[in-house]
């Protein structure tokens, strides 16, 4: 938690990258989009969690 709390986005995507298909579901149903809810990258954080 110590490595994604200081900005380092690799640090972030490894704590997240096992619940990405959760959130990205998560997001799809909040935005009703599936283009919006992944993002403008696909390695990008969704836009809902940003």
């Amino acid at each position: 938690m110590r490595v994604a709390s200081t900005g380092d986005a690799g640090g972030f995507a490894l704590l997240t990258e096992r619940y990405r298909r959760e959130l990205l579901v998560h997001c799809y149903r909040m935005l009703a989009s599936y283009e919006d809810a992944q993002g403008p990258d696909p390695g990008h954080v969704p836009p809902c969690l940003g």
